[in-house]
């Protein structure tokens, strides 16, 4: 759940031209709670224009500079009390958001350090009910120099930017502080807080998909459809949860032997996805046919399960299309285009990718392409949180395709990352090649599941560790 919390300086222009009484106490001096008289409807009508400013709290935005998170904010609403102490409005509010996201999300506007700048507009139509506190308490008075009123409501979240946007139901709570300053006019103070859905900043994909299959999981197996906003992963579908920790280091995978019940995707929100968001997408996707070799120079049906063989087989067929049709899918989605190749890739990127998962029962399909990412998350966490997860899988599998008996074709895969704006290496993510660290990154690569330690096996990925940097 996200939160932007706006703090606007108000002036009510208010006509009430009230039919209560202007005195709050009785003969015997106690104060006087009602009942009170009922207004005719345009009595006690109010109107208020405000400017002030929003602060926004995503995953990251605290750890950016307080004074750039501000930004501008207005409120214009109407509104009506039916009794002193009961009232209602309806308005809009909102006009700009700005933040820092851990990745190039849809409304990033450029990398700032380790974080990516983010700012979109905000417009929220709401209505609210009130509750005027001092009122309540202390009885009506007209000439109340101040009143304190709380007040919680319900309205339609919209954000936009970047030519795209999201539309959410939001709801608020806050404070007013009413000063008066005449009959008609009142200067008045209020603090809101909005709460809308994790979307609303565009930041989501495969780490929402895992979370909701794993508590779906641990709920009982829950039945489970997901709706992916993005095309970055195949999290939507592949029966498996990857876990980090707060900081967004790797924590391993959960395993599931089954599949979601169904995935729902609107293409008109992915064709107008950042188009680096597809191109993680199809480097994730062309993993699958490079791990599944993992260690062989090629797949025989004679040497693996079925289920396996089938994976691959599957995964050969989309890394063909992908080489393609996936530069035009990436320009197609760059111009807000829905066409074949935009469908196909989003297709092949969450349908497929997660089909040759299912096929190889969450296993297999990945090696040490897909571990060199876990493992750079878990070693190098600061360095990669501004990188998406096909770009550090794609630096995995020129790992993986020398350790496959291939270094011939590391070149040419570089070639085609280089062609969809990939990093190309550990530098160009800012990793030291000659970190310290790195020793660690190799160990645990030895002795993950996907290698059988023996000194051959040493000895092949110690030469093809020299691939994850640059030639």
């Amino acid at each position: 759940m996200k939160r932007l919390y706006i703090i606007a300086l108000f002036v009510f222009a208010s006509g009430f031209a009230s039919a209560q009484e202007n005195g709050n106490r009785d003969a015997q001096n106690r104060i006087v709670r009602g009942p009170y008289e009922t207004n005719r409807f345009f009595d006690n009508i109010f109107v208020g224009v405000a400017g002030g400013v929003n602060l926004y709290f995503g995953e990251n935005d605290s750890e950016g500079k307080f004074g750039k998170r501000l930004a501008p904010a207005m409120d214009i609403h109407v509104g009506k009390w039916f009794t002193p102490s009961i009232g209602a409005r309806v308005g809009y509010a909102g006009l700009q958001a700005k933040g820092w996201t851990s990745a190039g999300t849809l409304y990033a506007k450029s990398a700032d350090g380790g974080l990516f700048r983010e700012k979109f507009g905000v417009m929220y139509l709401h209505a609210d009910a009130m509750w005027n506190f001092s009122n309540a308490v202390s009885g009506y008075k007209q000439t109340r120099t101040w009143n304190f009123v709380p007040f919680v409501g319900v309205g339609w979240a919209r954000s936009y930017g970047n030519d795209t946007h999201d539309n959410e139901i939001g709801f608020d709570a806050g404070l007013l502080n009413v000063v008066r300053l005449c009959d008609l006019l009142d200067l008045t103070l209020e603090a809101r807080c909005l709460l809308v859905n994790q979307r609303f900043d565009g930041v989501g994909g495969g780490r929402i998909m895992d979370q909701a299959k794993a508590t779906a999981h641990f709920a009982g197996d829950l039945p489970i459809v997901e709706v992916p906003t993005s095309i970055a992963t195949c999290a939507a579908f592949a029966p498996l949860s990857v876990m980090y920790t707060a900081e967004g280091a790797s924590l391993g995978s959960l395993r599931y032997d089954h599949e979601v019940n169904a995935i729902v995707m609107d293409m008109d929100v992915i064709c107008k996805e950042p188009p680096r968001y597809a191109a993680s997408g199809i480097m994730d996707g062309m993993a699958k046919m490079i791990e599944i070799q993992n260690g062989r120079s090629e797949i025989l049906l004679d040497d693996v399960s079925i289920g396996l063989f089938t994976a691959y087989t599957i995964a050969e067929m989309a890394y063909h299309v992908y080489e393609k049709e996936a530069h035009q899918a990436c320009h197609d989605i760059a111009e807000g285009k829905l066409t074949k190749a935009v469908e196909d890739i989003a297709y092949l990127n969450v349908a497929v990718a997660g089909i040759v998962s299912g096929v190889s029962k969450g296993f297999g399909q990945t090696a040490l392409g897909h571990e060199t990412y876990e493992l750079v998350r878990t070693h190098f966490t600061q360095e990669a949180k501004p990188y998406l997860h096909g770009e550090i899988v794609a630096i995995g599998d020129c790992l993986q395709l020398a350790f496959n008996g291939h270094p011939e074709q590391v070149a040419p895969f570089r070639d085609f990352m280089r062609s969809m704006n990939m990093p190309l290496t550990l530098e160009d993510i800012g990793i030291d090649p000659n970190s310290p660290k790195m020793e660690n990154l190799f160990q645990d690569l030895f002795h993950s599941p996907f290698m059988e330690p023996t000194a051959e096996n040493e000895a092949r990925l110690r030469k093809a560790m020299h691939y994850l940097s640059a030639d």
